[in-house]
This record gives C-alpha cells, structure tokens and sequence, in this order.
C-alpha cells in the first residue's frame, strides 16, 4: 500500500533494488505494483515507457551518482530465472522433506508427528554435516611424538645482517651462556617431522642432549624474504569464514554488522559471489 501510494501520480519508476538476480526479481513485483499508478509518460529507451533500473555496487556517493546517470532497464530474464529456481526448489524441497519426515518416523517413533524439512538450499550443507559426522565416527587416532629444542640465539647473532653467513656459535640449552649478554629464545623442530614411535623419539632427544652441550649453526644456506600480500576482498562466503575463524563472530551477527556497515556507505554489498568491483569504479574517490 505504501509503494502505490507513492507512485500514484508520479512520472517514472527507477528501480533502486540489489543488483543481481534476486534483486531483479523484486524489481518486477514492485514494477506489477506501481507501474499502473503512474502518468502515461513516453521516456526514451525506458521499459514499458516510464520504468528504469538504477545498477550499482555501493553506496558511496560517487557510484550513486554514476548510476543515476546511467539508467537502464529491469532485466525480464533475470527475473523469470528466480521464478523458475523458486518453483523448483519448492517441488524438490517438499519432495526430500516428505522423505526426511516418513523416514524419521519410521525409524524413530518417539519423534512423533515432527517434520524434517530441508530444501535445495540446505543439502549441500547436510552433506557436508553427515559427511564429517562420518569421518569422526570411523577416526582412529595415531600417537605421534614432535622433538622440539628450544636455543638461546645471542642477540650479537640475531641482529646481524641476513648478508653475513660463516660459523657462529649458539647454545644448547635455554639458559644464556655466560660472556653472551641477552639471547632470543628461538625454537626449533626436528626436519623429519613427527616421529611415529616414542622409542625414536627418545633416540633423537637422548643423542641431541647426551654429548653436545652447544649446537653451532655451521652454515646459513638461503635467506628469503617474504612479505605479507594485501588481503583479497571478500564474497559472502569467505566473509563469514573470516569472522568465524579471526573474530569469533557467528554467521547472523556478521552479516547484521557488515549490512550496517553497507547502509552507511563504508562497504560494497555483503550478499555478494564476486570478489571484484566492476571495470568503471573509481575505488580511490570512494575510499576515505
């Protein structure tokens, strides 16, 4: 009601909906809505005469603009695609459900009359769920030893430049070896890796304190510098994985953040599968 209202009397219809499929697919209820309302007005390459399609990534005042400069109109194809998904994910998902619920009720009476209902959307998931559910229950763990030495590396030594190479004495132990000021702790792990029995283990660890009271790094064989390269942007995916594993936040919580941070123009849409802006944004006038 509050959409006829406002396009009662009004000259043209710019649709300002989420660009991509779903959002094309709303454009057209709105269209169904309120096109009707609207003055027999003629606009040039406009749909059904008076409807255009504002297209764009974010709310960042340049793109706006932009976009408003460049109307188009609604995509029909787009739209009918939706259609189509929605009306086949209902018939598989009453299908599977159906399933699901005589299924559990078959094998487990005391669920009752309760349904188990999983559409299209969710099987991949369901997958992945049964899936590990099954590898945890088939595991069988493997007892592994990790021979890890912690050495005393002089700050002389550490502080050095990466250009120098040649023998330079270390020490064994997790002390500081007298006439050697201050150290770093550095630690240090076996180059084979895990070892898979505690008796060789014990060999490594018997053979590396019984006679050697100083190790020697006898040669620096390569130096490599790395550097950290610049995160890559994120789709809805890799957005949720990154605040689940960096900050703890589940999926509904980041999701409500980053669409507050959308609506204040600070970041590009979050319901996203694309990791790139498109070839005409200006990213350097819109960041601040």
């Amino acid at each position: 009601e509050y959409l006829r209202a406002e396009a009662y009397g009004c000259c043209a219809l710019v649709l300002w909906l989420d660009c991509d499929r779903e959002g094309e697919n709303i454009c057209f209820e709105v269209l169904r809505l309120c096109q009707p309302l609207l003055l027999p007005v003629q606009l040039p390459g406009a749909y059904m005469g008076n409807v255009l399609r504002a297209r764009f990534s974010s709310l960042a005042p340049y793109d706006l603009c932009r976009a408003m400069a460049s109307l188009s109109v609604p995509d029909e194809a787009q739209a009918l695609s939706v259609d189509a998904r929605q009306l086949i994910d209902l018939k598989l998902g009453v299908a599977f459900s159906r399933f699901q619920t005589r299924y559990f009720r078959r094998n487990f009476p005391q669920l009752g009359k309760l349904s188990v209902t999983y559409g299209p959307c969710q099987l991949p998931t369901l997958w992945f769920c049964v899936h590990r559910h099954d590898q945890i229950a088939t595991f069988v763990p493997t007892p592994y030893w990790s021979v890890v030495a912690t050495v005393a590396v002089p700050m002389a030594w550490a502080s050095a430049t990466t250009e120098q190479e040649g023998a330079t004495n270390g020490t064994g132990d997790s002390g500081t070896p007298p006439g050697m000021g201050h150290a770093l702790p550095l630690e240090v792990t076996a180059a084979q890796g895990v070892v898979w029995t505690e008796a060789e283990a014990q060999d490594m660890v018997a053979r590396a304190t019984s006679s050697h009271a100083q190790c020697t790094v006898a040669q620096v064989a390569s130096v490599e510098q790395s550097t950290r390269p610049r995160p890559l942007p994120l789709n809805t995916l890799a957005l949720l994985r990154a605040a689940s594993e960096t900050l703890g936040i589940g999926p509904g919580d980041a999701m409500h953040y980053a669409e507050r941070l959308y609506l204040r123009g600070l970041i590009s849409y979050p319901r996203t599968e694309t990791s790139i802006y498109a070839p005409g944004f200006d990213l350097a006038q819109c960041t601040w």
